[in-house]
């Protein structure tokens, strides 16, 4: 017996959902981006606003896995360990790292220079997935460094 997808839902169900929550994502973090500036104008510690919010997200996320997912909550030490250094890396380092430019650039600047990561993805996919990225997806992290040029660079 195979496991059901996660999303309940088929076809065109699934594809609206999909670009729904990309949608809303896309807005959130846009809104985020002006945000970001408008509180180190007024003073706030951008570092201390990132360490805020990771602790936030992750005790809200804890208390949503516990009671609706607990199943999910076990692992072992070694695991929790990969995650640590994950989590670091990845979202704090993530989110830490844009909304700090985001005092130094234009609002507009940081979220296109942040989009250069499509061009990471390809070059690393392959090492570290070993996912062949296809010629398409040379062609458009090449696009997109190209928007990032013209649009940054200028």
């Amino acid at each position: 017996m195979t496991k059901k997808n996660f999303s309940p839902g088929k076809g065109a169900d699934r594809t609206f959902k999909g670009i729904a929550l990309s949608g809303m994502t896309g807005i959130l973090w846009g809104l985020t981006t002006p945000a970001t500036k408008l509180l180190a104008r007024e003073g706030v510690s951008i570092s201390l606003a990132v360490l805020i919010r990771m602790l936030m997200v992750s005790l809200i996320l804890w208390v949503w896995l516990r009671l609706c997912h607990p199943h999910q909550l076990k692992i072992t030490r070694r695991d929790l360990k990969r995650i640590f250094w994950f989590s670091l890396l990845g979202p704090t380092g993530l989110y830490l790292g844009f909304m700090l430019s985001v005092e130094y650039l234009e609002a507009a600047s940081a979220l296109v220079l942040h989009y250069t990561y499509p061009i990471v993805t390809v070059l690393c996919s392959s090492p570290v997935t070993g996912e062949r990225p296809t010629k398409w997806d040379f062609a458009g992290a090449c696009l997109v460094a190209l928007g990032v040029v013209c649009s940054v660079m200028t």
